[in-house]
């Protein structure tokens, strides 16, 4: 290996962070006569000592080999009004906490078991958004594909699919809806969640009344604010299962609910922001990952850790 070697000129950063990243043992100083007919031997001592500060300083920064066993986190988000069991607040007391929880949570920290995974919950646009420039978050949870998001973000495998329900009030419709297909829907005054995208059910989302919160949707429709809303299965079903008042409000007698008719199931995916340079790279390790948890037996029980079986 070449000798890192410390020149006479030793004012050189150059020179100086060249040896910053050589073994500590290949560093040899090495000092050209020095000629002081024109300097004091004090003022030549103070260089000295600075030169030897500046070193000790470029010791004590992190190699790296130390950068490697310190991995950047990566960050993911989804929308802050919840999708349980997929990404959730955990409660304590009943309580939403800050700890952020659900099955695609659990499988992203399995799958990157060798760098820290922080999720956050934020409003669906500002998600998006934050995740399109790849400099605040490289992965949004639980999107459905389009030809917009296709633009701006690659697509993993679809990793899981949810079916559409309409709810609606037995009180004010006690013969039900009048709705065989998706055009039906617009006879009626339909609630839902801002930020959301409801053209898979033909609605223009500027005919939607929106609200910021699930929790509101429930009492918009038993209040006759509105005649229906429309919510996964399964995100009703794990709301019921984490929230004690929105679980008195679901089991409502009066709340009654139909399959979306001329809907199939809808499938959800990981997107990565294309502005990533690793972008590609980044799919791939999400696709093989999930792939993974599915031989190893891993899926199978955080699907069954939060009621997916059934």
């Amino acid at each position: 290996m070449v000798p890192c070697v410390i020149h006479q000129k030793w004012h050189s950063i150059i020179a100086l962070v060249e040896c910053r990243f050589l073994p500590f043992d290949s560093v040899q100083p090495t000092l050209a006569p020095m000629k002081i007919s024109h300097r004091s031997a004090s003022h030549e001592i103070h260089r000295m000592s600075v030169l030897i500060i500046y070193l000790s300083g470029l010791l004590l920064l992190p190699t790296p080999a130390a950068a490697e066993s310190n991995p950047t986190p990566l960050y993911a988000c989804d929308d802050v009004s919840e999708y349980p069991p997929y990404t959730y607040f955990d409660r304590k007391n009943g309580k939403p906490t800050d700890n952020v929880v659900g099955y695609t949570v659990d499988a992203l920290k399995k799958i990157f078991k060798d760098r820290p995974v922080v999720v956050d919950l934020i409003p669906w646009n500002r998600c998006l958004q934050l995740t399109k420039t790849g400099t605040k978050y490289q992965i949004a949870l639980g999107a459905r594909k389009t030809a917009e998001r296709e633009v701006d973000f690659m697509f993993t495998a679809p990793l899981f699919q949810m079916q559409s329900d309409y709810y609606y009030s037995r009180k004010k419709h006690p013969d039900g809806l009048d709705i065989h297909t998706l055009a039906d829907l617009q006879k009626y005054k339909i609630c839902g969640l801002f930020g959301y995208n409801y053209d898979q059910y033909g609605l223009p989302t500027s005919t939607v009344l929106t609200t910021y919160k699930f929790q509101q949707l429930i009492p918009l429709v038993l209040h006759d604010n509105c005649d229906l809303f429309i919510e996964y299965r399964q995100v009703i079903q794990g709301h019921r299962k984490i929230d004690d008042e929105l679980r008195k409000a679901i089991d409502d007698p009066d709340l009654a609910h139909q399959p979306v008719p001329g809907v199939t199931d809808t499938a959800y995916y990981f997107i990565v922001p294309r502005s990533l340079p690793d972008a590609k790279a980044l799919v791939d390790k999400l696709n093989n990952g999930f792939d993974d948890l599915g031989k190893s037996g891993e899926k199978s029980t955080l699907m069954k850790k939060y009621n997916l079986l059934n």
